[in-house]
């Protein structure tokens, strides 16, 4: 049960971290969206465009983490499924924030919500593994 949870797991993160590349390769959008319509100047449009890389490449980093933990350990059947939701929840929204252009608030909103849980959860998981096996 618990391997076809991780599977799941590991579609819905690769998933996340597709709609992340995708949100990266027209950020302009989002960009515009956050600054006011008339008065901004160039060093707030590159401002705004830095925080929203970093928030795109934060949550990138995160999936690229959680992918290889999952490598390494098997999540249990309860946590691999609430990862999953974390994940699948991600997605959904990005996929709005693709469509709508969204703010880059939004962005840093999602990742806190969604990508860092998921992320603790599976370093929690592997620190609880190494404490439960036997070390020579």
């Amino acid at each position: 049960m618990a391997l076809n949870a991780s599977s799941a797991y590991f579609v819905t993160v690769t998933a996340h971290g597709a709609m992340l590349v995708m949100a990266l390769s027209d950020m302009n959008e989002y960009v515009m969206a956050t600054l006011p319509l008339t008065d901004w100047t160039e060093s707030e449009y590159i401002d705004v465009e830095t925080s929203l890389t970093i928030a795109i490449s934060l949550g990138i980093a995160c999936c690229a983490i959680e992918v290889i933990l999952l490598a390494f350990q098997l999540h249990t059947f309860t946590k691999a499924i609430f990862s999953m939701c974390l994940h699948l929840l991600a997605t959904i929204f990005l996929l709005k924030f693709i469509v709508d252009s969204h703010p880059v608030d939004h962005f840093w909103i999602a990742f806190g919500i969604f990508s860092v849980p998921a992320l603790l959860i599976a370093c929690l998981n592997l620190c609880m593994d190494f404490r439960l096996k036997e070390h020579c």
